[in-house]
Parts: C-alpha cells; sequence; structure tokens
C-alpha cells in the first residue's frame, strides 16, 4: 500500500546493469536508505517497494521472479507477448528515441527487477487480457474477494483519494 517508509530515489530501481542476483543486491543496498517515516505512517509512492515483493516471490517460490510471474500469471492470462525476463527482450526490435529532435534506434535494455515495479512490455493484447482479469474480479489469477482487496484503496493520499495495490 505504498506506506512502507521507503523513500523513492534509492538507486535500486532503473538499472540496467548485468547482476548475478540483483533482488539479493539491490535489496542490501535498499536496507542502507534513510526511511521518510516509520513503516504505516504516512503514503509515499516508491517503486522499490515492488522490488521488495519481487525478492520475497523469489524468496517464497524458489524461483526468479519473472519466472515465476510467467507461469503464475502471464500464462494463465493468455499473456503469450508479455516480456518478463531477459530472453524474451531478444526477439524484440530495437526501441526508438529522440536526439536534437529526430528519432534514432536505441539499444534495447533490460532491468532484471523491473518486471515487479511495472517493467513489463507486451502487445496491446496483452494489455487487453490484463484489463480483462482485472474487469472480471481477477479471473483466472485471483480469486474475486483477492481482486477485490487489491482494487480497494487503504493508504490515504489525499482527501479524496487512496491508494490499494497498484491502484488509487
Amino acid at each position: 500500500e505504498q506506506s512502507s517508509g521507503i523513500p523513492e530515489g534509492t538507486g535500486i530501481t532503473d538499472r540496467f546493469d548485468e547482476y548475478d542476483d540483483p533482488y539479493d543486491e539491490a535489496v542490501a543496498e535498499l536496507a542502507e536508505a534513510d526511511p521518510l517515516a516509520e513503516p504505516g505512517e504516512r503514503f509515499e509512492y516508491a517503486s522499490a517497494n515492488y522490488l521488495v515483493l519481487g525478492a520475497v516471490v523469489e524468496a517464497v517460490s524458489g524461483e526468479p521472479d519473472g519466472q515465476y510471474l510467467r507461469e503464475a500469471v502471464l500464462d494463465p492470462l493468455g499473456m503469450d507477448g508479455a516480456v518478463a525476463t531477459a530472453a524474451a527482450t531478444e526477439s524484440l526490435p530495437d526501441g526508438h528515441g529522440y536526439v536534437f529532435g529526430q528519432t534514432v534506434p536505441i539499444d534495447t535494455r533490460f532491468d532484471q527487477t523491473g518486471p515487479s515495479y511495472g517493467y513489463l512490455g507486451g502487445s496491446i493484447t496483452d494489455l487487453a487480457r490484463f484489463a480483462l482479469a482485472h474487469l472480471n474480479e481477477g479471473a483466472p489469477v485471483l480469486e474475486a474477494a483477492s481482486a477485490g482487496q487489491m482494487h480497494t484503496g487503504t493508504a490515504p493520499v489525499s482527501e479524496t483519494s487512496s491508494y490499494g495495490l497498484g491502484w488509487y
């Protein structure tokens, strides 16, 4: 619910270098960050919270986060084109960026922990299947009660808004 006290901008996300154990190395670095507040005290979005969740998934499942994501979520939803591992990026064409107002090809890069906090690429069909799962109360990967809990904001963001697990 983004009230862990972990600050945004810790430097443990958005890393495109190759790491032997990316989650363990990032979590070890996170231990040196100064918290913004006590856990549960206030909302403060930080992608690092989802990175920690990815580390927990790896520890509990005994599988790399991207592999577990593929088996437990992407495959059951039929999200065949979703990119959750470095190997999956090999078939992608180069992206493009702007340099001096002109588009130029850029190398495809992959953040090994990125899928846990939103760096999950795919096709429009994959996006539609993800949306349908949420519209259908999480089916077939979540029970309706779990999806409802995920969509319910519990951390106040403002007087009129609250945050749930990835949802405002």
